[in-house]
């Protein structure tokens, strides 16, 4: 072991588990095919969504503390994303540290402390049909069909709801959980020389940063309004804060997003001063009033993300795209990206989730793999070559390399038009 690893493992030794305490991924984030009439929700406001890679802080005792990607815990590492998070575990500690103290000590946060129990999950692994809000002035802006599609196959109407339970540790204290969600974003692109960026399509900083959009406690999800009191307090240097006035409804959120052209606008997170690769990825719009403590969360990305789009005569949704080529690499690390199987099963699993697998029969299935497949090799994602015939009795296998394992920046040409999603 270099002595510079050595060093970084002593470093992170703080964030060895002391404590028993659960790695709770961030979920997707909810794409919206059209506004949801029956969540008891108000003052809705919209915040910057960052273009990183999904990250986290959390502690249950406020001495040990510990970091997460999407998939996995980070304790002890000294490298993810191209960052030295060793460095990043340093800076963020007394931040973190400073905001459970908050929490702990002071009564209007004694709603939070109690334990949220979820009696029925909010479905935030189905992401909805999102087209093309700055065009269509609407959140799902796309077709009939589109509509109907995402209606019948996400779990949007279900809402979380908690019980309330009290967790004892060995020693009889209550039990108070932290966590910061939020986005490793940044590394290059503003000075020449400086380290490799976490994702090359927006242009934020040289360095690595930790962009909190969201805190819960105890399982419960903060307000927008509260994150902001506690990363401000706390010390945090880049958190989410909102783009514009609160509206009452959600449609009227959504209406003013539009009029004003937030989306087509620079991204308030970046150090350039000039206008490349500037803009922001979108916008994330949640309410400061609900009835309960779920996350009412709705993503709605600018055009040059959306990874749903429209084409032909009969606007048949294209789901193989560019745009998601990269969300589904984004949520890998450097190595992982290497590894042709996993990035092509991970590509193929979100385009069938996204295009109705459970409507499908399992020819239809396989022919929308085969397709997908199609679309990975045509556009120089990798390379396919089929060994084997069915004619001698031999199974059909497939030797996949990625040619692009991290950053495809040649447009796609063509996509594949999903036709057995119906």
């Amino acid at each position: 072991m270099s002595s510079s690893d050595r060093k970084g493992r002593e470093t992170m030794s703080e964030a060895a588990p002391k404590s028993k305490i659960q790695f709770v991924p961030m979920k997707r984030i909810f794409k919206m095919a059209q506004p949801r009439s029956n969540d008891k929700c108000s003052n809705w406001v919209a915040t910057e969504k960052v273009h990183g890679s999904n990250f986290q802080f959390y502690t249950n005792d406020g001495q040990t503390f510990h970091m997460a990607g999407r998939r996995a815990v980070l304790d002890g590492q000294t490298s993810y994303q191209k960052c030295d998070i060793s460095v990043l575990f340093e800076r963020y500690k007394p931040h973190v540290s400073r905001a459970f103290d908050l929490i702990r000590a002071e009564d209007r946060w004694a709603v939070y402390r109690t334990w949220a129990e979820p009696l029925a999950e909010l479905g935030a692994d189905e992401d909805d049909n999102n087209v093309d809000l700055e065009k269509t002035g609407q959140p799902g802006g796309c077709t009939t069909e589109a509509n109907a599609l995402a209606n019948k196959s996400n779990t949007a109407e279900k809402i979380l709801k908690c019980a309330t339970r009290k967790l004892s540790n060995a020693k009889g204290a209550e039990v108070l959980e932290v966590r910061f969600y939020g986005e490793l974003y940044g590394g290059g692109g503003v000075v020449t020389g400086a380290s490799s960026a976490v994702q090359k399509e927006i242009i934020y900083c040289d360095e690595y940063r930790f962009y909190a959009y969201g805190i819960t406690v105890n399982r419960k999800w903060t307000t927008v309004a509260e994150m902001n009191d506690i990363c401000e307090r706390a010390g945090f240097p880049f958190y989410a804060t909102t783009l514009c006035p609160p509206t009452p409804t959600l449609a009227e959120l959504v209406e003013l997003l539009t009029s004003s052209g937030v989306l087509t606008k620079r991204s308030t997170m970046t150090d350039r001063t000039d206008n490349f690769k500037t803009n922001m990825e979108g916008v994330v719009v949640t309410p400061l009033i609900r009835d309960d403590f779920g996350l009412h969360a709705v993503k709605i990305l600018s055009s040059a993300f959306n990874d749903v789009r429209a084409t032909g005569a009969n606007k048949q949704l294209n789901y193989c795209t560019k745009a998601r080529y990269l969300s589904v690499i984004s949520k890998l690390d450097t190595h992982e990206r290497q590894d042709t199987g996993l990035v092509t099963e991970m590509f193929i699993d979100d385009v069938l989730q996204d295009s109705g697998e459970q409507e499908m029969s399992n020819k239809q299935r396989k022919s929308t793999v085969k397709k997908v497949r199609a679309w990975l090799a045509a556009d120089g994602y990798v390379s396919e070559h089929i060994r084997g015939s069915q004619s001698q009795g031999q199974p059909e296998t497939h030797n996949l390399t990625i040619l692009k394992p991290c950053w495809p920046f040649v447009a796609t040409s063509y996509g594949i038009h999903i036709t057995n999603c119906t």
